[in-house]
């Protein structure tokens, strides 16, 4: 996943900083920094082609927030559940064209996965596409020696694109239910309610100029209301899943403002959005929410279009501030609730840098600090100017 690292950070005991060199793990989100925080199994699991796995992180696929289930996808396509004691088939028997539990949509609208599990671990939403209407068309891989056609399914202009349904899968009773929603539009940003009983899916036309933001029951599929309607003069391309900060109310990104701003959404009714910021910035990610603050955070280019910083607003007071100060790159990664976060820094004169903050107002603690490779190199000097167009 373009990683929302919403993972319970564990507590950390780094007597040194850390002096790591730039290599390509330690450069990526979710490399080695944040290995560090994230959670291990050692349990034995047996995936979809009955092999025993040793170790929990063996297992290729999604694993659920609460509960020790994974998602996993095979190479033709299929979509399992695999649990401590036995694997699941959610998906039917192979079928050409038919895909189950991946990114759609030319993975368009921020869908980097098609796996989505409820916040109980209980229930897996996912997606399921039909391109068997779609003609082939002929890539060639020069990965092998031998070069091999590779046809992948492409609609042309004109031509019938794929159909995509959103089903949602119950662990426990093994029953399986779709959303009583439209396969011929855009199923983007699925997010499930806290409570595990709703699900919120943005729909997109074709034309890509209007987005309903629809309301779904988790245990039957059906519409429960459209909670609002969106639409533009040229196209909507929304990439951030909605952002729940309780059951009954959602933090979703708009650039009905002209600039992407963050506004809150209440799905026990049909209403416009309500703004929480504005100006001229763009807000580009949505972090996590802190129920003890009743802030919500992320990531935005205040400071300039030069910059990025971690930043907060205040859901009653919209009030906000920002996390991060040294002028340069900053994201995050928070913990469910909002106490504890990771900052991930980088700028001209710092290659990057890790820092742990566990509580607010500290200091805090600094876990790497990457080596300049060029540190005793002469070099020219490098300076951001801005030309007048």
């Amino acid at each position: 996943m373009k990683a929302k690292f919403l993972l319970p950070l564990l507590s950390l005991s780094v007597s040194a900083v850390a002096q790591i060199p730039l290599t390509p793990e330690n450069t990526v989100p979710g490399g080695s920094d944040y290995a560090k925080i994230a959670p291990r199994y050692a349990n034995g699991f047996f995936d979809h082609e009955g092999n025993f796995q040793t170790e929990y992180d063996e297992v290729d696929g999604v694993r659920a927030p609460t509960t020790r289930y994974v998602a996993t996808t095979s190479d033709d396509g299929q979509l399992f559940v695999v649990t401590p004691t036995d694997t699941l088939r959610v998906s039917d028997r192979a079928a050409d064209g038919i895909v189950w539990g991946q990114a759609v949509h030319r993975q368009e609208f921020g869908i980097t996965d098609g796996r989505f599990w409820s916040p109980d671990g209980r229930q897996l939403a996912f997606y399921r596409m039909d391109e068997s209407m779609v003609a082939e068309y002929p890539i060639v891989s020069t990965q092998p020696r031998i070069a091999e056609a590779k046809p992948v399914r492409y609609p042309m202009a004109g031509e019938t694109s794929h159909r995509v349904e959103v089903g949602i899968f119950d662990v426990e009773s093994r029953r399986t239910i779709f959303l009583d929603a439209p396969t011929d539009r855009y199923q983007t940003n699925i997010a499930w309610s806290p409570d595990a009983r709703f699900l919120v899916v943005a729909e997109i036309n074709r034309d890509q100029d209007t987005l309903q933001m629809k309301l779904y029951s988790a245990a039957d599929g059906r519409l429960v209301r459209t909670l609002f309607t969106e639409t533009a003069p040229t196209w909507i391309e929304p990439c951030t899943p909605p952002l729940f900060i309780d059951n009954q109310r959602f933090a979703w990104l708009s650039e009905a403002s002209g600039f992407r701003q963050i506004y809150l959404v209440d799905i026990r009714k049909s209403a416009s959005p309500t703004p929480l910021t504005a100006g001229s910035f763009t807000v580009s990610d949505l972090y996590a929410y802190s129920p003890e603050t009743d802030e919500i955070f992320f990531q935005s280019n205040e400071r300039g279009h030069l910059y990025k910083d971690n930043c907060a607003v205040g859901v009653r007071t919209k009030k906000t501030r920002r996390l991060t100060h040294e002028a340069g790159t900053h994201y995050a990664a928070f913990n469910a609730d909002g106490s504890q976060w990771i900052d991930y820094f980088s700028s001209p004169t710092v290659a990057r840098r890790t820092t742990l903050f566990e509580r607010r107002g500290e200091p805090g603690r600094v876990l790497s600090e990457y080596i300049d490779p060029f540190e005793n190199h002469v070099r020219p000097s490098v300076e951001l100017v801005s030309l007048t167009s």
